[in-house]
Formats: structure tokens, C-alpha cells, sequence
């Protein structure tokens, strides 16, 4: 079923790369990536600077703390560009591939009377929300995926360098409870708001096929008194749309509990693992404290 899902998505995502248009897609896709990894080694440095600031005011040294603000002004004065030119470039990818994929499926739609051939095919619905919505969805997800991943693989990189030096003990407690979370928040919930969130772009698109439908037949309605009938199927697929959308809510709800209630684990996790250094003074309370943040980038959202 994935490998299926995966020759799906690079059946659609292929050509855009290989077309006239790749010279100009290729630049703007790895600017984002040189972008997407300043931003996130900038990342790195901002939370280790964070530790060193409390270090420095834990030993009340004024002039370390200053020197540690100074450096931290100018990290900030980096990542915020960095972050600014990362999000002008995704979307900027988005909106040039969504065009072009745009101006494809509309050439296939007429090719040939193919939006007529369409009617006769029950297992393909709304090829207008296909060409709008699942069109804009598609390429903006992708990138957005794309993003996700590299940040994800350069502050791997950085963290599990800090944690290493650190205590190899934490690095291992803090791997497996990533992992778990990971797998805990992609098999569990995943894949259940994965189907419902496509079963609910399905029934808002037939809720709007409806609307659009009496609007085109307004006439052949009003003349033959249809108005009762018709209000009933567009209710009825009204009912539908919301009765799935309840459910979404109720999972994206449990969803928050278990990350909020993950997230709050790890701003305690670090020090139980590491106060007997602590205590012993093998290790400075900032370099324990700026662990506590990293941890939530490491585990899908």
C-alpha cells in the first residue's frame, strides 16, 4: 500500500522537475534547502547559547552573561532573514509548481472532450476540487514535507552531536523516548486523521458539487417545484461533511493530549537523568536546561 501511495505521488510530482520549468525549480528548491539548514543550525546555537546564558548568571558572571547576550543578539540577527527568505521561498516553490501543475491537469481536463468522458467514471469525484484544492494541497504539503524533513535531519545531526559530549546516558533515554513517540504518533493517529482528513476534502467537495449543481439548474428546479428534494440531498450531504468533521476534531483532540502531554515530559526528562552529575558538579545547570527544548523537533507533529 505505501510503495502504491509513493508511485502515486512521484507519478504526479515527476514531471514538474524533468519540464521546461526544472532550471528554475531546481534553484528555488535548493535555495530553500540552504535556507532550511542555516535556519536550523541557527537553531542549534540559539538553544546552546540559551544554557550558556543561565551558566553564566548560575556563577554570576557578569561579564560572560554579557558576552553571552551579545552573541545571541547576533544569532538572532541571522536567524531572523534566514527564517523570513525559508518561508518566501517555500512558498514562493508552491505557488510556481501549483501553476504549472495547474495549467497540465486543465490541458488533460479538455483534451479531447476528456471533462465529458469524466461523467461515466463514478470512481473519479469532483475532478473540480481536483483541479483547485487537491492541486494546491498536493504541491504545498510536498514542499512543505520536504522542509520538515531537512530541518528535522540537520538538527538530528546537531543535538545528537551535543548530546554525545554531554552524557552518552541521556542521548540514549532521549533517543528511545523519541522513537517512541514518533511511532506512537504516526501508527496510532497518523494514519486514522490521514483517512478521515481526505474523507472530509471528498464530502466538502460534494457539499459544494450540490450548491453548485441547483445554481446551474436553478430553472428546471424552480419549474418543477424540486426545491423540497433538492434541499434534502444538499442536507443530507451537509450532515455528512459535519458528522466527519466531529470525528476529526475528536481525534485531532486526543492528538493534543498525547503531545502536550509528551511535551511536558521532556522539560523534566533532562535534569531526572542528569541530577546526579549535577548534584556532583560534573556537569553545568545550563547545559541541562538548553536539552529540554530540542527534543520536540525530533518527533512527528
Amino acid at each position: 500500500m505505501k510503495l502504491r501511495r509513493w508511485r502515486q505521488f512521484w507519478r504526479v510530482a515527476r514531471p514538474y522537475w524533468v519540464s521546461e520549468e526544472r532550471r528554475g525549480a531546481i534553484g528555488l528548491f535548493l535555495g530553500l534547502l540552504v535556507f532550511s539548514g542555516s535556519s536550523s543550525s541557527l537553531l542549534i546555537w540559539e538553544t546552546l547559547q540559551r544554557g550558556e546564558l543561565l551558566s553564566a548568571l548560575a556563577a554570576q558572571d557578569q561579564r560572560r552573561f554579557l558576552q553571552g547576550v551579545l552573541f545571541f543578539l547576533g544569532i538572532i540577527l541571522f536567524s531572523i532573514p534566514a527564517l523570513s527568505f525559508k518561508s518566501y521561498l517555500q512558498d514562493l516553490l508552491g505557488l510556481y509548481w501549483r501553476r504549472w501543475l495547474s495549467d497540465r491537469f486543465q490541458h488533460q481536463y479538455f483534451y479531447d472532450r476528456t471533462f465529458y468522458h469524466l461523467n461515466s467514471q463514478p470512481q473519479i469525484d469532483n475532478p473540480d476540487q481536483r483541479l483547485t484544492e487537491d492541486v494546491r494541497n498536493f504541491t504545498q504539503q510536498a514542499i512543505n514535507l520536504l522542509v520538515i524533513a531537512s530541518d528535522s535531519i540537520v538538527q538530528f545531526i546537531g543535538f545528537f552531536t551535543v548530546l554525545w559530549f554531554i552524557s552518552k546516558s541521556l542521548l540514549a533515554v532521549l533517543l528511545i523516548y523519541a522513537i517512541a513517540g514518533t511511532v506512537v504518533s504516526t501508527f496510532v493517529f497518523g494514519r486514522i486523521l490521514i483517512s478521515i482528513n481526505t474523507e472530509q476534502l471528498q464530502r466538502e467537495a460534494d457539499f459544494r458539487y450540490g450548491l453548485v449543481r441547483i445554481r446551474e439548474n436553478a430553472e428546471a428546479i424552480a419549474f418543477y417545484q424540486g426545491e423540497g428534494s433538492e434541499y434534502q440531498h444538499v442536507h443530507q450531504r451537509f450532515l455528512s461533511a459535519f458528522r466527519n468533521f466531529n470525528r476529526l476534531i475528536r481525534w485531532q483532540f486526543n492528538l493534543t493530549l498525547f503531545q502536550n502531554g509528551y511535551q511536558y515530559i521532556t522539560f523534566i526528562l533532562p535534569f531526572i537523568v542528569l541530577a546526579p552529575r549535577l548534584f556532583a558538579g560534573e556537569l553545568e545547570i545550563g547545559g541541562s536546561v538548553s536539552l529540554k527544548q530540542p527534543l520536540s523537533g525530533w518527533v512527528w507533529r
